[in-house]
């Protein structure tokens, strides 16, 4: 069996979805093409990737240490794709981009890097402001751009947005909190 790039990316919105079905929702295509995908990936690689169960799917040890290979392999084919013949050192200018804490703390380091990377030439002005800071920074011309978390976006009638990626929903609880001993949480038993 082959190897392909879509089976990659099958099993990493799985891994990082931790459901087949919310995978299938982000690529746009059907359940079954993402199982297939996934089983066609675990049989060329004679490893099982991916721990299936009632609530979902986990990613095995082997799993994830594939995991990070494939990140990668996805990760160098849309650099390559980006910029195949180099044209990006021509790349020069200035580029204002406002971050929230979140999105600085827990997402930014790694896109930063390679973004400095593969665009040596435009100088990045990073500034890290709250959401509405943000917003305001955007209409008024501070800002070229954002990356926030756009759960909240309070002025969507001024402000385009694309979703880069989705994360799931996480509640943090204190080591001592009934809800714990739950084996299913809803929003229900969090609003009370």
């Amino acid at each position: 069996m082959t190897m392909t790039l879509k089976h990659l990316r099958y099993f990493i919105e799985a891994a990082e979805t931790g459901q087949v079905s919310h995978a299938a929702m982000e690529l746009n295509i059907s359940q079954s093409a993402v199982t297939t995908g996934i089983q066609s990936l675990e049989a060329t690689l004679g490893a099982r990737l991916l721990a299936r169960g009632a609530t979902g799917v986990s990613v095995t040890p082997q799993g994830a240490r594939f995991l990070s290979r494939a990140k990668a392999i996805i990760a160098a084919v849309e650099e390559a794709t980006r910029s195949p013949l180099g044209e990006e050192s021509e790349v020069s200018g200035r580029l204002r981009l406002g971050l929230t804490y979140t999105v600085a703390g827990y997402f930014m380091a790694r896109h930063y890097a390679a973004f400095r990377r593969i665009y040596p030439g435009i100088m990045l002005e990073l500034s890290e402001q709250p959401r509405a800071a943000i917003e305001n920074s955007l209409v008024s011309g501070g800002l070229d751009m954002a990356v926030m978390l756009t759960s909240n976006l309070g002025n969507t009638g001024e402000l385009a947005s694309e979703t880069l990626f989705r994360s799931r929903r996480r509640l943090w609880l204190p080591s001592d909190h009934p809800l714990l001993g739950k084996q299913q949480i809803t929003l229900s038993d969090v609003a009370s």
